[in-house]
């Protein structure tokens, strides 16, 4: 596998309302793929308000993605076939405890290309929240 990847995510979020937004980053990371076939994809991410960029771990499995966040902004978000996780989302404004309820979890590899997809529920404060998918695509540098 490439170890220098474009890495795409897109985030979606469909409101108790219907309304619907969508979001797409595109960042350069680091790629690796454990003995177990886990991938591994390291990133910088700058975000609006917070002066230093968030170092991200993105692991993807067959039936599990991972999002760790580390710096102005922690979070440990775990999405796994079936299960409730819970995690703590701290920011420098405060620290929000979440459910997150994983109703499916999907990976497809073909040849140096990887897509993974989840989708789940957002319980805040013990409330349900927000549903929510998101689509993480790896592709090599030379790809664009």
């Amino acid at each position: 596998m490439t170890e220098n990847v474009w890495l795409t995510i897109t985030g979606e979020q469909t409101q108790p309302d219907g309304s619907h937004e969508k979001n797409t980053t595109k960042s350069r990371a680091r790629h690796v793929v454990d003995a177990d076939g886990t991938h591994e994809l390291y990133f910088h991410e700058e975000i609006n308000g917070v002066e230093e960029p968030v170092e991200n771990r993105v692991t993807i499995a067959s039936h599990r993605i991972t999002v760790e966040k580390t710096g102005k902004l922690n979070t440990n978000l775990v999405l796994e076939n079936g299960r409730t996780n819970a995690c703590l989302y701290e920011t420098p404004y405060g620290s929000f405890s979440m459910d997150i309820v994983t109703t499916n979890v999907a990976c497809l590899e073909v040849g140096e290309r990887v897509h993974a997809r989840a989708k789940y529920q957002l319980h805040m404060e013990g409330e349900y929240c927000v549903d929510c998918a998101v689509t993480i695509r790896i592709d090599p540098m030379t790809s664009g």
